[in-house]
């Protein structure tokens, strides 16, 4: 259980990075002051570095060794139960095999649908908009909204090299987190509820919607929007120090701003088609989850009579004593075998 933890919660490693990648589209400006003029302007651009770049590389290098771990431990838990089990039977989806009410049966594809629907939609909808205030808000206009997919396009553009691979390694990052990886895992979660599969296909699709389970970040994405919300006033603030003291009591006296440069940020209608998408999909993946975990993993204790019928092996069930569950198998092997014989 520790071990899962770890493999499932690794990700929210990335929220400092997602912050970081909020903030390269956020204080990336452009003024020019004359058309004519190419470079006669205001440019800013935000060059991330070292520290950036091995945030992410550690955040992945941990991510892959939880992935490592638990393999293993899986391998130890199979070994000291004789293996993996080899009795295949007859293709199931995890639904059939599961004795839960009908209604329990349909609505968690049903809920997986709708999130996968939703979240897909909220990509391209205006999740969040930043606020510009002070003086600069006469040059850069009053604000910007961006969807998420907008951001991922934009990383590029946010650097004096756009073309630069360490550049390209942050934009694609964000975008197979943030989208690629929620949308595998909802759909390989959905086959695995309502389609029939080969037993020893649903245990490495299952495998897979582990891995991918620890690297979608729908849920990471809107923490970084809510943390972006609440604290990117300040971290404005932090930038500007006291670069604007001299300006501001100019600026309060001639002009209708009180300072040189403030922003905030504002969550759009997206953000909250974002929003319902990752509760509903939560749900939804923690009970079909669950449900395969419960029927697909080979450490878990079998039922007993399906150990029984499935190898012959004495195995008693409950309220039957030994000896009864040896005749019956002498029985059932054709030979003839008393109670006093046992005895």
């Amino acid at each position: 259980r520790i071990l899962r933890f770890l493999d499932a919660f690794g990700k929210w490693s990335l929220l400092d990075s997602f912050i970081l990648v909020l903030f390269m589209v956020a204080f990336n400006f452009k003024l020019s002051l004359s058309p004519e003029e190419q470079y006669n302007g205001v440019y800013v651009w935000i060059m991330p570095v070292w520290g950036f770049q091995g945030l992410l590389i550690a955040t992945i290098m941990s991510l892959i060794m939880g992935h490592v771990i638990c393999h293993v431990h899986r391998k130890e838990l199979e070994a000291a139960a004789g293996g993996p089990s080899e009795v295949e039977g007859p293709r199931q989806a995890v639904c059939q095999m599961r004795d839960v009410p009908l209604w329990r049966k349909v609505l968690p594809p049903v809920a997986l649908g709708v999130a996968c629907a939703l979240y897909c939609v909220s990509m391209f909808l205006d999740t969040y908009s930043f606020i510009f205030g002070g003086a600069f808000k006469a040059l850069a206009g009053g604000s910007a909204s961006y969807s998420v997919m907008e951001t991922a396009e934009r990383v590029p553009s946010t650097t004096v090299n756009p073309k630069d691979l360490a550049i390209i390694w942050i934009q694609w990052i964000f975008m197979v987190f943030c989208f690629g990886m929620v949308v595998l895992e909802q759909v390989l979660l959905f086959c695995l509820w309502v389609v029939p599969l080969p037993r020893k296909l649903q245990r490495k699709v299952w495998v897979i919607c582990q891995i991918s389970n620890a690297w979608a970040c729908a849920d990471v994405l809107v923490v970084t929007l809510l943390l972006c919300f609440m604290e990117i006033g300040t971290f404005a603030k932090f930038l500007v120090g006291g670069k604007c003291g001299t300006v501001n009591p100019v600026l309060a006296k001639y002009t209708p701003y009180d300072s040189c440069f403030e922003v905030s940020m504002g969550l759009n209608y997206g953000f909250f088609v974002l929003l319902a998408a990752v509760v509903i999909s939560l749900g939804a993946s923690f009970f079909v989850a669950s449900e395969c975990a419960a029927v697909l993993e080979d450490h878990a204790e079998p039922d007993e009579a399906d150990t029984r019928r499935a190898t012959g092996a004495s195995v008693p069930l409950e309220g039957e004593t030994i000896g009864e569950s040896l005749i019956e198998m002498g029985v059932r092997g054709g030979s003839d075998i008393s109670e006093r014989e046992l005895a």
